[in-house]
């Protein structure tokens, strides 16, 4: 009876063993929070894709070419004035270019010289508002505002070297808002003049992103990966930037997903990889 007893004991033991073993997954890796870097870059981001479609605008008017017809947004050219109009509404419309959901306008102060081949312009913005999904019912939205100066050259038929000086404020529904003071150079090409989709846009440079109280140097600091901006597409499809804090550096890739038109990036910080959706961010 007594090795019965025993054998029991020992096999409830071996169980109990067994049960802790498979209900262990600390491997002693903490995943980082990588929330307020990915809502930093995703600022970043959709500022330089404001400006890159305000250059294509520019550099059609310096082309003596159409503006693009469209319900979202309509863009108008009052050449008196020189001012180009990007108006998406009071509502928010679906753009007709990248399909990202957007309201208010922004308008381009413009001056192009023909005999020396350059374009210079302001960007102004008045309510204008970047929503995260396209859904009506969803209110969560980045208001912009400040200014951007766009100023560069033709370089040929298809290519313009042109600089982002950009000084916008931004706001969110949640309440967060911040600063983004971005120096950046780029080269434009602007690919068929009559289809806005097919402009990519190749930026290298570095600035200041303060998010939420956070204050982050952004750096491409990879010229042989630079952040490749296209047409129809919301967020980068390439590139390399390097955030930098009072915690170190956080090394962000838009290439995981081999080039694809998405919102997926790579976040690396303290050594960890961590794959982060853009979609899903503020």
């Amino acid at each position: 009876m007594k090795n019965i007893i025993y054998l029991f004991v020992l096999l409830s033991l071996l169980n109990l063993s067994c049960s802790d073993d498979n209900n262990t997954v600390n491997t002693g890796i903490i995943t980082p929070n990588v929330e307020v870097e990915s809502s930093t870059i995703k600022v970043g981001c959709e500022i330089e894709k404001i400006c890159s479609q305000a250059c294509t605008y520019m550099i059609l008017v310096y082309r003596n070419q159409p503006l693009p017809v469209s319900a979202c947004p309509t863009v108008t050219l009052d050449n008196q004035s020189k001012k180009i109009t990007v108006d998406y509404g009071s509502a928010p419309c679906i753009s007709n270019v990248d399909s990202v959901r957007i309201s208010g306008k922004y308008v381009i102060n413009y001056y192009t010289n023909v005999s020396s081949d350059s374009i210079a312009g302001k960007i102004t913005f008045t309510d204008f508002r970047i929503y995260k999904t396209n859904n009506v019912n969803d209110t969560s939205y980045l208001k912009i505002s400040g200014d951007d100066d766009i100023g560069g050259k033709k370089l040929d038929s298809l290519n313009y070297k042109v600089t982002y000086v950009m000084n916008n404020n931004f706001y969110r529904d949640n309440g967060s808002n911040g600063n983004a003071i971005l120096n950046l150079s780029v080269n434009a090409n602007t690919g068929s003049l009559s289809n806005l989709s097919d402009d990519i846009f190749t930026i290298t440079g570095s600035g200041t992103i303060i998010n939420s109280g956070v204050s982050y140097s952004y750096n491409i600091f990879d010229n042989t990966k630079p952040i490749m901006i296209y047409g129809d597409c919301k967020y980068p499809k390439s590139g390399l930037i390097k955030l930098t804090s009072g915690n170190g550096d956080v090394i962000i890739d838009f290439y995981p997903n081999s080039g694809a038109c998405d919102a997926i990036i790579s976040v690396l910080k303290n050594n960890i990889q961590v794959i982060v959706d853009l979609a899903s961010r503020n």
